[in-house]
């Protein structure tokens, strides 16, 4: 796997002169690139190459799909085409909100 470092660095690894390193690029004898307006040399270029394995695969789902229910109450409004594991929120809220009781009045202190 390439390790893409400045060239001073470069230069401390190998124990050699930033001017060495200079020379070996421009003679061509040393990987490099540019990025951001920086030099790079690549100062591991035998080094084995990793492929990304993780990359070609689905990733897994990070939930659990709620299926839908269907509504038994007529006055619901009418039902929306919902996809297969989509949650139809909607309906869910409206029926959720019938059987919410309204806070307690506070208690008038005298």
């Amino acid at each position: 796997m390439s390790c893409w470092v400045v060239p001073t660095v470069a230069a401390e690894l190998w124990g050699v002169s930033v001017s060495d390193v200079l020379n070996q690029v421009e003679s061509g004898s040393i990987s490099t690139k540019t990025e951001y307006g920086f030099l790079l040399v690549d100062v591991a270029p035998q080094s084995p190459r990793f492929e990304r394995s993780a990359a070609d695969q689905p990733r897994p789902l990070t939930y659990t799909p709620i299926p839908v229910l269907e509504a038994t109450d007529a006055e619901n409004e009418p039902e929306q085409e919902v996809e297969e594991g989509e949650l139809d929120w909607k309906a869910t809220r409206s029926s959720v909100a019938r059987l919410r009781r309204p806070p307690k009045p506070a208690s008038i202190a005298a």
